[in-house]
C-alpha cells in the first residue's frame, strides 16, 4: 500500500482579461443551435431511496415531477438521473417538504470506484427555510462557501464484491460521499476500505452515545493539516439533523492508522 499525503486544495478564482493589441479583431463564429436534450424521465423512471433515521413520507408523484424538472436541466451530457435519495419528507404547518440528493449515473466507472456528479434539491415550508436561515446565522456560514450547484461524489465497491456493468441503486452501505483534498483514487478506495473493516470489527459497539452498525455508510472523507485524514460515516437529513462516527486517520509506514475516533450526532 502506498504511503498516504493527503493534501488540502484551496482553490482561488482569478478573473482574467486577454487584450488583443496588436492583433486583428476575431471574427465571430457563425451561431450553432444547440443539441436538443433528451426527454425527461417520468416519475416511475427515477428510482427514490429513503434515509429511515427521520422516517420520511414517501414522495408524491408530484413532488418527483418538480424534483425531474429541477434536475433534468442540469443533468451533464450523456448522463442520466440514477437515483434520488430522500433526506427527508415531512409535514409542516400542512405543507410537505423534502430535502433531497439527485445522483446523476457516474462519469467514470472501475471495478472499485465510480466518480459523477450530484445536486440537491429541496421544497421547504416557510417555517423550515426560516429555521435554516437563523442557525445558518448562527453559525456563521457564509453562503458564497456553500458547496456547488453539481457537486462531485465517489462510490466504493465493497472490497470482494466488485462493481458489474449494471449500475444499480446502491444499498446504503454503498451509498455515494464527498472528498475533499487531493487524493488518487486508489488512496480513496484503501480509505473506504480501513474504515468500513474498522466498523465491521466494532459492530455492536457503543462509542459516545451511537452503536456501530454493520452498513454505516462512510459520509465524507476530508484532508486535513499535517497529512490527518479525517472521515465521517453516518448518514445527515439537513442542517439540524445527522448522525455516525468519525475517524482521524494518518499514513505511516505504508499504512493507515486510527489516531481518533467519535461520534457526533444532531
Amino acid at each position: 500500500m502506498r504511503s498516504f499525503h493527503a493534501r488540502s486544495v484551496i482553490v482561488l478564482g482569478v478573473g482574467l482579461s486577454f487584450l488583443g493589441a496588436g492583433c486583428a479583431e476575431p471574427r465571430a463564429a457563425a451561431p450553432t443551435a444547440p443539441e436538443p436534450r433528451p426527454p425527461a424521465p417520468t416519475p416511475a423512471e427515477v428510482p427514490a431511496v429513503y434515509d429511515q433515521r427521520l422516517g420520511p413520507l414517501e414522495l408524491t408523484r408530484r413532488q418527483k415531477l418538480e424534483i425531474i424538472a429541477q434536475a433534468a436541466p442540469l443533468t451533464p451530457k450523456g448522463r442520466k438521473i440514477w437515483y434520488v435519495l430522500v433526506r427527508d419528507n415531512r409535514r409542516f404547518e400542512g405543507e410537505l417538504s423534502y430535502i433531497a440528493t439527485v445522483y446523476f449515473s457516474p462519469d467514470f466507472s472501475s471495478a472499485r470506484l465510480r466518480k459523477g456528479k450530484c445536486m440537491h434539491v429541496w421544497h421547504v415550508s416557510a417555517e423550515m427555510r426560516e429555521t435554516s436561515e437563523r442557525f445558518m446565522k448562527l453559525v456563521n456560514v457564509d453562503q458564497r462557501e456553500l458547496p456547488p450547484r453539481l457537486p462531485g461524489y465517489r462510490q466504493v465497491s465493497l472490497a470482494a464484491q466488485p462493481f458489474g456493468e449494471n449500475v444499480a441503486v446502491p444499498e446504503k452501505i454503498l451509498w455515494p460521499f464527498t472528498v475533499d483534498g487531493e487524493f488518487t483514487d486508489q488512496e480513496v478506495i484503501e480509505i473506504v476500505d480501513f474504515v468500513r473493516a474498522a466498523i465491521k470489527r466494532r459492530k455492536g459497539q457503543l462509542l459516545g452515545l451511537l452503536e456501530f452498525v454493520p452498513d454505516e455508510p462512510v459520509l465524507s472523507i476530508t484532508a486535513q493539516s499535517k497529512g490527518r485524514i479525517k472521515v465521517f460515516t453516518g448518514t445527515r437529513q439537513h442542517w439540524l439533523a445527522a448522525e455516525g462516527h468519525y475517524f482521524i486517520l494518518i499514513g505511516k509506514g505504508g499504512k493507515l492508522l486510527i489516531v481518533k475516533e467519535g461520534s457526533w450526532l444532531s
